[in-house]
């Protein structure tokens, strides 16, 4: 029988594992620069909060009015590559 801690850790290593998983794949797809792609990744009526205010996402035409700058901004400078770095974990 597995202990309850155990089961915890191994459940918890599950979760990290799709967690990092998933956000691979959403750097991995706004690396396209396509908004289409990106879109699938938000839960809808979302917000979005970032330094220049707070943003109500509900259908694909807020997430363009919302992204579609930094997109434009992203290929004029050429840049379309994005990736996840993890930090070492401090537990």
């Amino acid at each position: 029988m597995v202990g309850e801690g155990a089961l915890r850790e191994r459940q918890s290593g599950l979760d990290n594992a799709a967690l990092t998983q998933v956000l691979n794949d959403y750097y991995k797809t706004f690396s396209t620069l396509n908004l289409d792609a990106i879109y699938p990744y938000f839960h809808t009526p979302a917000l979005i909060v970032g330094p220049v205010g707070v943003f109500a996402i509900a259908n694909p035409e807020d997430l363009a009015t919302v992204f579609g700058p930094a997109i434009a901004d992203l290929r004029s400078r050429g840049t379309a590559a994005a990736s996840l770095r993890r930090r070492a974990s401090s537990s």
